[in-house]
């Protein structure tokens, strides 16, 4: 996010405590993103690689990297250290930070879950997900071997972050009509 909040965000005067504070506006952020999520543009589906990064992702995509907010407002992504998946090198070191080591992720409980309605594939072939809902130690105990699940830390921690990796990438076809629209709102 090299220059989007110096390039389009105006500045704004803030009586902070005993004097005056002149700050970025970045509440012009959400018109913007709303201005984009509303319209019927095209979006392309796209699985974040590690390295990947929003910067190379718009500098692919668009040919400019300084265009990585249009990566991020598209995707409400806020903070790339907390909205962003992780690579594998981070994630193992996230994990043995929070937990002490990666073995101890795996071993440890985060939840149960029992099977509401199992995964396959529809009448034409489409997969379906597993459906499953959460339940205290008590109901696991006592739910059939087949029909429940032990979810460990590990799992989760893996589950959340690859849950960040499908993104939409707006067609660069529109990249123009964009940039006047946030550069009229800017002014």
């Amino acid at each position: 996010m090299s220059n989007y909040f110096s390039a389009y965000f105006p500045q704004t005067l803030y009586v902070l405590g005993d004097g005056k504070k002149q700050a970025t506006n970045i509440t012009l952020r959400f018109i913007v993103r709303d201005i984009i999520k509303k319209r019927s543009f095209v979006y392309y589906s796209y699985s974040i690689q590690d390295g990947d990064r929003p910067d190379t992702i718009a500098a692919k995509y668009y040919g400019n990297s300084n265009y990585d907010w249009i990566i991020m407002i598209v995707n409400d992504i806020f903070d790339v250290n907390y909205d962003w998946p992780m690579d594998s090198y981070r994630f193992e070191k996230y994990l043995r930070d929070k937990y002490g080591s990666v073995a101890a992720a795996k071993s440890q409980v985060n939840r149960y879950e029992k099977i509401i309605k199992e995964g396959g594939q529809d009448e034409f072939g489409n997969p379906q997900k597993r459906k499953t809902v959460v339940i205290d130690k008590n109901t696991y105990d006592q739910t059939s071997l087949s029909k429940r699940l032990e979810i460990s830390a590990y799992e989760y921690e893996r589950d959340l972050n690859e849950s960040k990796r499908e993104i939409s990438i707006l067609d660069k076809f529109y990249l123009g009509q964009i940039l006047e629209e946030a550069e009229d709102i800017f002014e």
